[in-house]
């Protein structure tokens, strides 16, 4: 019976951009394998079009039927984790037995990559419209209007009428 896992170092499941994602392929197949793929893949889920971006990958060489080879790849700054009612960014590190053919051997493990190490959450439709939301520039440009006032521009200079 074959076996073929993917571990990341120290089981992180969040990372910075710009940080290395290291791990191991583990595995013991029923037959000698050509080579094994790793892969640094993102892809969306969710409503609408899936798309997928394989940003790096590694050839591991004639591993025969059994081992466990490393694998290193440095994330890049974008795109964020991030996970809305719609659609969510998912980073992954894939493996896959080469050639690859129906039944084939693989395996993927999910993580996060954002800044703070956490994934962005998207607010509801109904967050937005909440008062709590808006922001410190809205709200200021609302009370500056009240009093008369108008603010121009990044400046924060004020104009009184």
């Amino acid at each position: 019976m074959s076996r073929f896992d993917l571990v990341l170092r120290g089981a992180k499941t969040a990372f910075l951009p710009g940080e290395t994602v290291e791990g191991a392929v583990s595995f013991n197949l029923d037959a000698p394998t050509e080579a094994i793929e790793v892969r640094l893949v993102w892809f969306t889920m969710g409503k609408g079009t899936q798309d997928v971006s394989v940003v790096d990958s590694s050839r591991l060489e004639a591993p025969g039927g059994g081992g466990e080879l490393p694998f290193s790849f440095t994330l890049p700054t974008a795109p964020h984790s991030f996970s809305g009612k719609l659609i969510s960014l998912i980073w992954a590190v894939e493996a896959l037995v080469l050639p690859t053919k129906l039944g084939s051997d693989n395996a993927r493990i999910e993580f996060v990559m954002a800044p703070e190490g956490r994934e962005i959450e998207l607010p509801t439709e109904e967050e937005l419209k909440s008062p709590a939301q808006i922001g410190f520039a809205a709200r200021k440009a609302a009370y500056q209007a009240a009093k008369g006032q108008q603010t121009t521009g990044d400046s924060g200079m004020t104009i009184h009428k």
